[in-house]
């Protein structure tokens, strides 16, 4: 090889070397971009899940305090409806003790009546058995 051919190849190494070099040059900062890239999407996928969880976080709250806000309007409700209950279950007893006071009563009543009654029915016969004996033996 000749001197000038050997200049050649060493310009045409060294020119190809520069080119080697200025790809991976280039390739580094694409991936550095591309590395940046990732790590601020990587980033804003945390903050994103951290808003998210806190938004998760205080929904579970409103959530938590609505559940006991209406197992508490259920408990009075239900209360002030077995309040009721018993209230008319009282009045009911009442009436029910005075209806039986009074059926009571009207069955002393009664069985007076049916006494009095008895004794009448027992005087009528006795006074008609007398006047049927009266006549027998010739008195008017």
């Amino acid at each position: 090889m000749t001197g000038e051919e050997m200049e050649r190849a060493i310009e045409f190494l060294l020119q190809s070397q520069a080119n080697s070099e200025a790809r991976l040059h280039a390739y580094a900062e694409t991936q550095s971009e591309f590395i940046q890239i990732v790590t601020n999407a990587i980033q804003a996928l945390v903050e994103t899940q951290a808003r998210m969880d806190e938004r998760l976080t205080r929904n579970d709250e409103r959530l938590s305090e609505r559940h006991t806000q209406s197992d508490e309007r259920f408990k009075e409700i239900l209360r002030q409806s077995d309040e009721r209950f018993n209230e008319r279950l009282r009045q009911t007893d009442e009436r029910l003790n005075r209806l039986a006071e009074e059926t009571d009563q009207r069955f002393r009543q009664t069985d007076e009546r049916f006494k009095q009654t008895d004794e009448r029915l027992n005087r009528l016969a006795d006074l008609v058995e007398r006047h049927i004996i009266g006549q027998r033996d010739g008195s008017p």
